[in-house]
């Protein structure tokens, strides 16, 4: 799976999840769900956030583009 379906898979299991909000808040709300981040592989969405070290968010392309950093991944910028 490339980094911009990885991102659009976390974007997709977030539609639910009204901004700005905070990192705790997600995790609160969508920790356990799981996203298909490639054939096979699934992480929750508490494990995605994990290393981001931003706690507020203002906009899902916010907090996609800290996701990335936090992973290292290659997309462009939201």
């Amino acid at each position: 799976m490339e980094p911009k379906q990885y991102a659009d898979r976390v974007k997709q299991a977030l539609t639910d999840i009204q901004f700005p909000t905070t990192k705790q808040e997600i995790i609160n709300k969508k920790g356990n769900t799981t996203v298909e981040v490639a054939e096979g592989k699934t992480v929750t969405i508490r494990d995605a956030l994990q290393p981001v070290q931003k706690d507020r968010f203002e906009s899902s392309n916010e907090l996609l583009n800290q996701v990335n950093q936090a992973h290292n991944l290659n997309w462009p910028r939201m």
